[in-house]
């Protein structure tokens, strides 16, 4: 159970960078500003899914 959760938390974590990415690399061109806005509220999704899960993990594993 333990190492499926691991499994999981290490994909997100793979999907968090892949998106720190594509995050970095479209809001660079000023024409696809409203891109980076999508972007930045998945992004901030992402990330606040990524604590909460970053925070179980560490309550499972003390």
């Amino acid at each position: 159970m333990a190492n499926t959760n691991f499994v999981t938390f290490g994909e997100d974590i793979a999907i968090l960078l892949i998106t720190f990415y594509v995050y970095s690399v479209v809001q660079a061109p000023l024409a696809f500003r409203y891109i980076a806005t999508a972007t930045d509220k998945a992004l901030y999704m992402q990330l606040h899914l990524a604590k909460l899960q970053g925070a179980a993990v560490a309550f499972v594993m003390r």
